[in-house]
């Protein structure tokens, strides 16, 4: 069955027993993860058991489908029913899944965790067509959904907010459920005990800033500085977010070009402190240190070499059916290793 996004939380708080399968799927990976753990704890409790709680790789549940159906068949040793999470999930999942649900019956709650899926998916239809399962989008939510969960989690801290601090925040979060819940949970400790419970416009903005905006310019730096391990969870949780790979390929170019200036500078004997303390506009603060490092390492020529690296692959992502987060993917580790 497919569960309307109004009755996705109250489903994963108190799932029903005749479900033995769940598919939470969709861009927005912290709804799905804070949907899995509403599930987990509805089931299991407030903590994980360990010994009612088994994750099993995807592609071994593929490869032995036998396996998955003895997992959900097992009975738990101290008692009450057990949780078996499949994380990743692709479309060759759906043969053996098929299996299961035929087979019917089994002791566990298979949870099934998966990206984006497109209305023709297996995954999908399997899900939203038996009665024995649940399919669950996971989407970022915007306007009245989104003042509505931000008011549920700050409620759930003891706070609320003014109509401003309200409007600064619904334009400010959303982009990721787990995001957004970690921001108002700073937003918590800035306001800490015996002060006012209800939030001001003046608080909002000086705790929460756009996450998405500052998650760029970290992709962007850590790029720039030669981290492409550092790079990679950022890029993740972006890509997690529904940001397009070309505006993240666009956000880079701008650095780019942002630098051959001050590069030149460099290159004609100035340091790299001195330039970034003398541009104008001045330099934000949390830029300064990146912007010195990357001065020191790049050179005009290699930041041109890494312009034509960007428009190229900006080029090859606009043509249809682009694998644009692979060309991005190495984009980003051809730039890091550049310098070197």
């Amino acid at each position: 069955m497919k569960v309307q996004p109004a009755a996705a939380d109250g489903f994963c708080r108190r799932p029903d027993p005749a479900v033995g399968l769940v598919l939470l799927y969709g861009p927005d990976q912290g709804l799905v993860a804070d949907r899995r753990r509403q599930l987990i704890e509805a089931v299991l409790g407030a903590a994980d058991d360990p010994f009612r709680l088994t994750e099993l790789a995807s592609e071994r549940v593929v490869e032995t489908p036998g396996l998955l159906f003895e997992e959900a068949q097992a009975l738990s040793l101290v008692g009450g029913r057990r949780i078996v999470l499949l994380r990743q999930a692709t479309e060759p999942l759906a043969k053996p899944l098929t299996g299961l649900l035929k087979e019917g019956g089994h002791a566990a709650l298979v949870i099934v965790e998966a990206g984006e899926l497109g209305a023709g998916s297996a995954l999908r239809k399997l899900a939203e067509k038996s009665q024995a399962a649940a399919a669950i989008a996971c989407y970022r939510v915007e306007g009245n959904s989104l003042a509505s969960q931000i008011r549920e989690h700050l409620r759930g801290l003891g706070l609320s907010a003014d109509p401003e601090a309200m409007d600064y925040l619904v334009e400010h979060l959303g982009g990721n459920r787990e995001l957004t819940r970690n921001e108002l949970e700073k937003l918590a400790l800035y306001k800490g005990e015996g002060r006012a419970a209800r939030i001001t416009l003046e608080e909002a903005s000086a705790v929460v800033g756009n996450s998405s905006a500052l998650q760029v310019d970290a992709l962007v730096w850590a790029c720039l500085v030669g981290r492409p391990g550092r790079a990679g969870p950022i890029l993740d949780r972006l890509l997690g977010e529904a940001m397009a790979p070309v505006r993240l390929i666009r956000a880079i170019t701008m650095t780019l070009v942002r630098l051959l200036p001050p590069a030149q500078r460099v290159r004609l004997g100035e340091s790299p402190e001195a330039v970034v303390q003398s541009l104008k506009p001045p330099v934000h603060f949390s830029q300064r240190t990146p912007m010195q490092r990357a001065l020191a390492h790049w050179r005009p020529a290699d930041l041109e070499a890494a312009l034509g690296l960007a428009a190229e692959a900006e080029r090859r992502c606009m043509r249809a059916r682009a694998p644009d987060q692979l060309l991005l993917r190495r984009l980003i580790h051809e730039i890091a290793l550049l310098p070197r």
